[in-house]
């Protein structure tokens, strides 16, 4: 052979075997516009910082970790047309999404790409203990149930009534369903359930809201988001209701109290994160947030800021889906920001993780407890 050519031929393939890889992609999910986007927009923020800083540190096989996020708008269909294009775009793992129905009509597209997938926010049992390619780092809503019943046992409520957004139906009748469970053991009577879908019209919120006067019972439970919790409180205060209000974790982000000023003051939520902490790796983090993105670090962008983190530490061992999916499983536990991350054989967060009672005052999420 013509010694030139053997001497090409040499040359590209060194030039070959000593290519760089391809890019790390993480990708990206959440309902990412519309006036209900606070908790995806705080969740995007949390995994772009994340990345951020590990970009800083050289990224992930000597180059920049790629960020891929889509916005599902908060629809079904939506979110089986933007699954398709993380797909498509050969992302190595995913975070989010962050409701619960979303997750729920996603999963069979990740199971067949074999794509590791870590929700930030899901809570729903109706993804618990399946042999999948989702994970999550949030514990599912029976811990969150069952101690904001002993919580509101403990203040003497022997009754109450829950409002709930149908349409992210996966977690809330879920939180109903376990949070009446959790009642009934404790003796608290469940008074009357009002259900309403959200329309861009609005007109279902407002019916709940003629029916707000005729409510009577010690505890009155909101199960939607922060807009919508904001909306009903507004309306309570203004007919002077004098039971206790609570609302679950969707509702508890800065968003919240935002839109309600002064009349945010005395609400009991559930949150995953707890803002008061004295962890040196929190504060470092919410400072480090709200240099960054000029807000102060809310539950979501701390749990997707975790995920990444998990996202990031698997992919220095592996870029193949069942491969990643294995490690996920076999090491179980992650060392993240405020608590660890334990992980049971089918992916979930066997703990109550960063699950915290507050209550606002002042203006401020209050810590009363950190449930463990």
């Amino acid at each position: 052979m013509n010694p030139i050519l053997i001497s090409l031929m040499l040359a590209f393939l060194a030039l070959t075997s000593c290519s760089k890889p391809e890019p790390a992609k993480i990708g990206f999910i959440a309902g990412l516009s519309g006036s209900r986007s606070d908790v995806a927009l705080s969740s995007r923020n949390g995994a772009m910082l994340a990345i951020e800083e590990q970009n800083a540190r050289g990224g992930l096989f000597g180059q920049p970790i790629e960020l891929i996020a889509v916005n599902n708008h908060q629809t079904i269909e939506r979110v089986r047309a933007v699954t398709q294009t993380l797909i498509d775009e050969q992302v190595d793992i995913i975070i989010g999404p962050g409701m619960s129905v979303m997750a729920v009509n996603m999963i069979d597209m990740i199971n067949a790409a074999q794509i590791p997938t870590i929700g930030t926010t899901i809570t729903t049992t109706e993804v618990s203990n399946l042999d999948d390619y989702f994970f999550r780092t949030a514990s599912d809503l029976s811990y969150a149930t069952d101690y904001f019943a002993k919580a509101m046992h403990a203040k003497g409520v022997r009754n109450y009534t829950i409002i709930v957004n149908t349409s992210n139906s996966a977690y809330t009748e879920g939180w109903r369903n376990e949070f009446l469970s959790d009642a009934l053991k404790l003796g608290l009577q469940e008074q009357r359930v009002i259900r309403y879908e959200e329309t861009e019209d609005r007109a279902s919120l407002l019916a709940v809201v003629n029916e707000l006067k005729s409510i009577d019972s010690q505890l009155l439970l909101l199960i939607t988001n922060s807009v919508d919790t904001a909306v009903l409180i507004q309306q309570l205060k203004s007919i002077d209701y004098e039971g206790i209000i609570g609302a679950s974790e969707w509702a508890g982000t800065d968003q919240l109290i935002e839109l309600l000023g002064g009349n945010s003051d005395g609400i009991y939520v559930n949150r995953y994160i707890d803002q008061g902490s004295n962890d040196p790796r929190m504060i470092t983090l919410a400072n480090t947030f709200k240099t960054r993105f000029q807000s102060e670090l809310g539950f979501p962008a701390l749990m997707a800021y975790n995920a990444t983190l998990i996202a990031i530490d698997v992919l220095q061992t592996s870029r193949d889906g069942p491969e990643i999916k294995a490690e996920l499983i076999s090491r179980g536990t992650f060392s993240t920001v405020l608590a660890d991350v334990e992980l049971n054989q089918y992916g979930d967060e066997v703990g109550a993780g960063f699950l915290t009672l507050t209550q606002i005052r002042n203006g401020q999420f209050i810590t009363i407890d950190a449930i463990k």
